[in-house]
């Protein structure tokens, strides 16, 4: 559930390739620089509820993740 919603996200105009890795908790991203940035990557998959190092998805964003995927209380093992 977590890894689809994430690479959803991520997959935004001028994005190929987005995967990302649960054990790591990586997302790689292949896009093309002229359609879309990586903030703009990391912008879209804050929105959907999962923060990265450089952007904090918003606590709204966070609480419409299902209950199970709220990783900030550990409780989510997907």
């Amino acid at each position: 559930m977590c890894k689809k919603r994430i690479e959803d996200a991520a997959f935004i105009k001028g994005v190929k390739r987005a995967e990302w890795d649960k054990e790591t908790q990586q997302l790689k991203v292949v896009y093309v620089p002229s359609k879309t940035s990586a903030d703009k990557i990391l912008t879209a998959v804050a929105k959907a509820g999962h923060s990265s190092d450089k952007i904090t998805a918003t606590e709204a964003d966070y609480n419409n993740l299902p209950e199970c995927c709220h990783y900030k209380t550990n409780s989510c093992n997907h």
